[in-house]
């Protein structure tokens, strides 16, 4: 049962709890409202969450957000661009590092692999809207001196996948949700319409 409540004024597309301390921060996904922000929450008691401060980022709120393992670090897909935070002190977060994967459209999600060393980043091309294959791809960064992303490789499904229903145009080829296996050794990835995928 729900024992807490906050309310945001710009709203929630998903918060994100930090792995070890009682913190949440919220994405609000507001492409209309700038400059974007993130809300963080303390939970410390979570029948009375407790807004203790934000950070403006530039461009979009995040879209999503992801915390390392251990809480040190935080990555944002910011449909604009890509955000690394410094999370060592979750009620203050500092930018650390801005970037944009290459072509892509809607930077929709970003996570770190379990070792911290690799960011995953999907991209969400079109929207849902039609994205002819290939495109709406996974781009692997390696994370050097702490904080910059360098790319490393891109996956993307490359055959044409047809509409369903006998429709003869291209659907939606985009990537949208994935997870990483603890041994961050597989990822499982659903795209639109290009079926779901284990890398």
């Amino acid at each position: 049962k729900a024992i807490g409540f906050a309310e945001i004024p710009r709203g929630s597309h998903n918060t994100t709890a930090h792995p070890t301390k009682p913190f949440v921060y919220n994405s609000d996904s507001d492409l209309a409202g700038a400059p974007g922000e993130i809300e963080i929450w303390s939970i410390k008691n979570p029948a009375k969450p407790k807004k203790v401060g934000e950070m403006v980022v530039p461009g979009h709120s995040p879209h999503d957000i992801s915390f390392n393992k251990r809480g040190t670090k935080a990555v944002t897909a910011a449909v604009s661009h890509i955000d690394i935070i410094d999370t060592k002190n979750p009620a203050e977060p500092q930018l650390m590092f801005t970037t944009q994967c290459p072509g892509c459209s809607i930077t929709h999600d970003a996570k770190f692999t379990p070792n911290g060393k690799t960011v995953v980043v999907g991209d969400e091309g079109g929207g849902g809207g039609g994205y002819p294959c290939p495109g709406g791809a996974l781009y692997f960064y390696s994370v050097e001196g702490g904080a910059a992303l360098v790319l490393r490789g891109i996956y993307e499904p490359n055959e044409v996948i047809f509409a369903r229903d006998g429709q003869t145009v291209p659907q939606a080829c985009t990537s949208h949700v994935f997870d990483i296996s603890k041994d961050g050794k597989h990822i499982a990835i659903s795209w639109y319409s290009a079926g779901t995928r284990y890398l």
